[in-house]
Protein backbone atom coordinates (compact mmCIF):
# COMPACT_ATOMS: atom_id res chain seq x y z
CA UNK A 1 0.00 0.00 0.00
CA UNK A 2 1.34 3.56 -0.96
CA UNK A 3 0.33 6.77 0.93
CA UNK A 4 1.45 9.98 -1.38
CA UNK A 5 1.03 13.46 -0.96
CA UNK A 6 -0.01 15.23 -5.00
CA UNK A 7 0.04 18.92 -5.91
CA UNK A 8 -3.22 19.74 -8.18
CA UNK A 9 -1.47 22.64 -9.25
CA UNK A 10 1.88 21.32 -10.35
CA UNK A 11 0.18 17.75 -11.30
CA UNK A 12 3.57 16.32 -9.45
CA UNK A 13 3.51 13.49 -6.29
CA UNK A 14 5.75 15.57 -3.88
CA UNK A 15 6.03 12.38 -1.03
CA UNK A 16 5.24 8.66 -1.85
CA UNK A 17 5.25 6.28 1.10
CA UNK A 18 5.08 2.62 1.14
CA UNK A 19 2.98 1.08 4.22
CA UNK A 20 3.73 -2.36 4.91
CA UNK A 21 0.74 -3.64 6.83
CA UNK A 22 2.12 -4.82 9.71
CA UNK A 23 4.54 -2.21 10.65
CA UNK A 24 2.21 1.25 10.45
CA UNK A 25 -0.55 2.46 9.38
CA UNK A 26 -2.52 4.47 6.51
CA UNK A 27 -3.66 7.32 9.01
CA UNK A 28 -0.15 7.82 11.19
CA UNK A 29 1.59 7.98 7.39
CA UNK A 30 -1.08 10.07 6.37
CA UNK A 31 -0.29 12.70 9.00
CA UNK A 32 3.58 12.43 9.20
CA UNK A 33 3.60 13.22 5.50
CA UNK A 34 1.61 16.26 6.16
CA UNK A 35 3.98 17.19 8.79
CA UNK A 36 7.29 16.09 7.13
CA UNK A 37 6.57 18.39 4.54
CA UNK A 38 5.47 21.73 6.10
CA UNK A 39 2.86 23.45 4.06
CA UNK A 40 0.92 26.05 5.05
CA UNK A 41 -2.23 27.31 4.25
CA UNK A 42 -3.25 24.35 2.12
CA UNK A 43 -5.75 22.38 1.34
CA UNK A 44 -5.53 18.92 1.67
CA UNK A 45 -8.14 15.70 0.42
CA UNK A 46 -8.12 11.94 1.28
CA UNK A 47 -10.75 9.63 1.58
CA UNK A 48 -13.25 8.91 4.85
CA UNK A 49 -9.90 7.23 6.91
CA UNK A 50 -8.59 10.48 6.78
CA UNK A 51 -11.55 12.62 8.54
CA UNK A 52 -9.94 12.44 11.80
CA UNK A 53 -10.21 14.88 14.96
CA UNK A 54 -6.60 15.16 15.03
CA UNK A 55 -6.25 15.69 11.15
CA UNK A 56 -8.71 18.44 10.97
CA UNK A 57 -7.49 20.16 13.33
Amino acid sequence: MFVSLFSQESGLVLHLKRIENKKGSEIDEGQAIIEDCSLQNKVFTGDALHCQKKQSA
